[in-house]
C-alpha cells in the first residue's frame, strides 16, 4: 500500500514539474518575442554572446543520451529513462538560450540556416517525446508486453477452461485475435492497418466471445445444477478474464504500433541533429573568421 502511494506521489510530482517547466519555457519564449526589438542582448558580445556559447554547449551535451544507451545497465551512470528526461530538458533549454542569443531575429544567411535547423530538431524532438509517452516511457515496453501476451493467452484460456467446457474452436479464436499483435508487421503500412483494425474491433470481439461463453456457461450450469449465485459468479469471472485478455491485446497493439513509429522517427531525428551540429560549427566558424 505504501509503495503504491509512493509511486502515485512520484508520478504527481513529476507531472507538476513537467507542467511548471513547460509554462516556464512558454513564458520565456513569449517575453523574448515581445521584447525582441529592444536590443537588450546582442549576439556579438556580453550576455548575448555567452548565451550563444552556452546554448551551443547545451546542444552538444545532447549527444550524451545516445552514448548512454550503449553503456548497458551500469548502475554508476543512471538509468536510460533518467538520461532521456535530461535529454528532453536540455533539448528545450539549449534552443531557448540560442533564441535569446539571436534576440529572436533571423540574422545572416548562415544564422538562418542554423536557426531553422535547430527549430526543426526541436519540433522533431517534441514529436519523439509524444511517441515515447505512447509506449509508456519504456523503449522495451513493446517487447515485454508482447512476451507477456504469449503467456497470458495460454493462462487465460486455462482459467476459462475451469469456468466453461469449450473446444479447440474457441481456443483458436482467441489465438486468432492475438496473432496480428504477436506477429511483427512487415511494413509501416501493414502496422497501420493492423492497428486500426484491432483498435476498432476489440470491443466487438470481446462482446461476441462473452455472449458465446455466456450461453455455454448457462448450459453447463443447467447440467451441473448450479444455483443462481454460483452461476452469476462464474459469469462475472468469465467476463473479467475476457476483459483482461482483450485489454492486453489493446495495450500490446498500441505499444507495438507506436514503437515502430518511434523507430522510424529515430532514423530521421538523429540525421537532423547531426545536420544541426554541422550548421552550428559552420555558423561559429563564420562568425569568428569574419
Amino acid at each position: 500500500m505504501f509503495s503504491r502511494f509512493t509511486a502515485w506521489l512520484g508520478h504527481l510530482i513529476f507531472l507538476l514539474m513537467t507542467v511548471l517547466f513547460t509554462l516556464f519555457i512558454l513564458f520565456a519564449v513569449y517575453k523574448g518575442w515581445i521584447h525582441r526589438d529592444e536590443q537588450i542582448l546582442t549576439p556579438a558580445d556580453g550576455y548575448g554572446y555567452a548565451l550563444g556559447i552556452g546554448g551551443g554547449v547545451t546542444m552538444l551535451s545532447l549527444l550524451f543520451y545516445p552514448l548512454r544507451k550503449y553503456l548497458g545497465s551500469s548502475p554508476y551512470v543512471g538509468s536510460v529513462k533518467l538520461w532521456f528526461r535530461i535529454h528532453v530538458v536540455l533539448g528545450l533549454i539549449g534552443p531557448l538560450m540560442i533564441l535569446y542569443h539571436s534576440n529572436f531575429h533571423l540574422g545572416s544567411l548562415n544564422s538562418r540556416v542554423t536557426l531553422f535547423s535547430m527549430l526543426l530538431v526541436v519540433f522533431s524532438g517534441l514529436v519523439g517525446r509524444f511517441l515515447y509517452a505512447k509506449i509508456n516511457d519504456d523503449l522495451d515496453g513493446a517487447q515485454k508486453l508482447l512476451n507477456e501476451l504469449h503467456h497470458k493467452t495460454e493462462e487465460i484460456i486455462e482459467l476459462l477452461s475451469n469456468e466453461v467446457k469449450f473446444g479447440d474452436k474457441f481456443r483458436n479464436r482467441l489465438k486468432f485475435y492475438s496473432k496480428p499483435v504477436i506477429t511483427p508487421a512487415s511494413s509501416l503500412f501493414i502496422s497501420i492497418i493492423v492497428y486500426i483494425k484491432a483498435m476498432s474491433s476489440i470491443e466487438k470481439n470481446r462482446n461476441n466471445e462473452f455472449k458465446r461463453l455466456k450461453v455455454q456457461l448457462r448450459e453447463t450450469a443447467r447440467k451441473e445444477r448450479w444455483n443462481k449465485q454460483i452461476t452469476t459468479e462464474h459469469v462475472k469471472s468469465v467476463h473479467k478474464l475476457l476483459k483482461e485478455y482483450f485489454n492486453t491485446i489493446r495495450r500490446a497493439t498500441r505499444i507495438n504500433f507506436y514503437s515502430r513509429i518511434f523507430s522510424l522517427w529515430h532514423m530521421l531525428h538523429f540525421p537532423l541533429f547531426m545536420l544541426l551540429i554541422v550548421t552550428g560549427i559552420v555558423h561559429v566558424t563564420a562568425v569568428h573568421m569574419y
